[in-house]
Order: structure tokens, then C-alpha cells, then sequence
């Protein structure tokens, strides 16, 4: 079954949203299943990959937002709708020329991390501002 996107727009013409549902609910197997996007540029605000209304994706993250000139602000991996990442940071903070802001760790929504801090706060340079431990 093809899965089409029903599609929003902004009052100037431009899409500000394509969702694809299944049975109503987010539903997408090959691509993210919400996608809004900026007014003024058209490019992508966030996107976000759902399977059965949840957030879920395998091999990546499963919610990307994006500052407007299209480098990534944000990146969260879902497992079933829980904030989930084996050995690497679930969430993920990027200044707006690409470098890491923040990353936290979580297993199953928890913030975790056994071998270093489970969050991690960097200056615009990269340098560690702050961290914390959780376990």
C-alpha cells in the first residue's frame, strides 16, 4: 500500500507540513511520517519517523530539527517511543555551525551512562563546559 502525504501549506504557497498516517495513525516505513517546515525558506524545521504513532527508527534518529540555513539543531534517537541508544548519545545538540552543543545518554528514557557522564555540555569551540553523571 502506498502511503501518500496529506500536506499543509503557509498562506505565502509553501508546504508547512506533510504527515503520512496508516489506519490514523503516523505511519511511515521509508521516511519520516511528520515533516514541517520553515515559512519564509521552505526548508525542513524538523522531521520526525514514526511507526504506529511512535517514534521509531532503527538506524538513525527518529527526530532531526533543523536551523533554517538546513545544518541539524537536534537529534533524538527513539526506540518505541523511549529516548534509546546502545554505547552512543540519544540526544544530540548542535550549535548552528555544525559543532556539538550537548549530548545525553539515555537507555530506555533514562538518563545513563556507565562508563563517563551521561550529559555533556560544550562550548561554541568544543570544549567541555559541563558534566554529569547518572547511572
Amino acid at each position: 500500500m502506498i502511503n501518500e502525504p496529506i500536506r499543509s501549506y503557509y498562506d505565502n504557497g509553501k508546504i508547512s507540513r506533510e504527515i503520512y498516517l496508516k489506519n490514523g495513525k503516523y505511519y511511515r516505513e521509508d521516511g519520516s511520517a511528520v515533516i514541517d517546515y520553515y515559512k519564509e525558506s521552505g526548508n525542513i524545521y524538523y522531521e520526525a519517523y514514526y511507526i504506529d504513532d511512535k517514534l521509531h527508527r532503527e538506524d538513525g534518529p527518529a527526530w532531526i530539527g533543523y536551523y533554517e540555513n538546513g545544518n541539524i539543531a537536534r537529534e533524538i534517537h527513539y526506540i518505541n517511543n523511549k529516548r534509546h541508544r546502545e554505547n552512543k548519545p540519544a540526544w544530540i545538540d548542535y550549535y548552528e555551525n555544525g559543532k556539538v552543543k550537548s549530548e545525553i545518554y539515555f537507555i530506555d528514557t533514562q538518563e545513563h551512562r556507565e562508563d563517563g557522564p551521561a550529559y555533556i555540555d560544550y562550548d561554541k569551540y568544543g570544549c567541555i563546559i559541563n558534566k554529569q553523571y547518572y547511572m
